[in-house]
């Protein structure tokens, strides 16, 4: 029996569900852990869905996963005004949008709305290797749109790889014809870039709520070079910043424990009990933006 020619092949089906892995994939450290058990929710469905083992989601537990995202989009961050909530909101109506994927024209959408997410990861890195992840998205998802404008009757193939890699290629000329050419516009719009927000670690000074916007951040904050050896784990302690001035809005050091000179040479050296071994060590801390 001919199919419709509408109805998306199973080649098609493949490359566009790798394309949306590919994009969870290049976000995976940017968004939430529901977010991506959310995907894999989706991706499995349809999975099972063209083996026969499941029916497309009815309309009812669509509603709920939907409510379900804007609970945790909620939970998650206090303002959905911000790169990472909406990167997150846009991945999850893309798994979403996977569930109601019905007609070649729905998987065209799909391949389109992976173009634009792969792109923001240029957002948040600007080195090569990220770049070059861009890259690959970018491949995955025109075999996807190369696949979906092929026959129906065409088994698994990598195939359309080679044609969409061909396509990318020839298009180089025109890119670069248009990044020289074509002038630089000011953003109409623009929203927070998360590279400026508030971070745990080290700060001038401390708002009360400021803390509820920290972000958690597991990037190096400082390296130590011990001249001997290097003393057991349970026994490293670091002194953060001692604010104890309070103007009625923030939180600051005193002058007494300005930066100008360092804590010791401020106290009295009668007054100071020292135990233990001295350890001598070397701290770098990295770039902070601050004083």
């Amino acid at each position: 029996m001919k199919r419709p020619d509408w109805q998306l092949s199973r080649n098609g089906l493949f490359w566009v569900l790798l394309a949306f892995l590919a994009v969870v994939g290049l976000h995976f450290t940017h968004l939430p852990v529901w977010v991506t058990a959310l995907a894999a929710l989706c991706v499995g469905w349809r999975v099972l869905e063209y083996r026969g083992a499941v029916p497309f989601p009815p309309w009812p537990f669509k509603v709920v996963l939907v409510l379900a995202c804007m609970v945790g989009l909620s939970m998650t961050y206090p303002s959905l005004l911000g790169l990472e909530p909406m990167l997150a909101m846009l991945v999850a109506g893309f798994g979403l949008k996977l569930l109601e994927m019905h007609h070649k024209r729905d998987a065209v959408v799909l391949v389109f709305l992976s173009y634009f997410t792969a792109a923001v990861q240029c957002v948040f890195s600007t080195e090569i290797p990220s770049f070059l992840l861009v890259v690959l998205t970018f491949v995955i998802a025109t075999t996807a749109l190369v696949s979906i404008n092929q026959s129906k009757a065409l088994g698994f193939s990598l195939r359309p790889s080679g044609m969409a890699m061909l396509m990318l290629a020839t298009s180089l000329p025109l890119m670069l014809a248009l990044f020289l050419v074509v002038p630089r516009l000011g953003a109409l719009w623009s929203i927070p870039v998360p590279k400026n927000q508030a971070r745990t670690g080290i700060s001038d000074t401390l708002a009360p709520g400021g803390i509820s916007k920290l972000v958690r951040s597991d990037k190096l904050a400082f390296r130590v070079r011990f001249d001997n050896d290097i003393p057991d784990r349970a026994r490293l302690y670091w002194r953060g910043v001692v604010m104890s001035e309070f103007d009625g809005r923030q939180w600051s050091q005193a002058d007494f424990f300005g930066p100008d000179q360092p804590v010791l040479d401020r106290l009295d050296e009668e007054g100071i009990v020292r135990l233990g071994e001295p350890v001598r060590y070397t701290l770098t801390m990295e770039p902070t933006q601050r004083r």
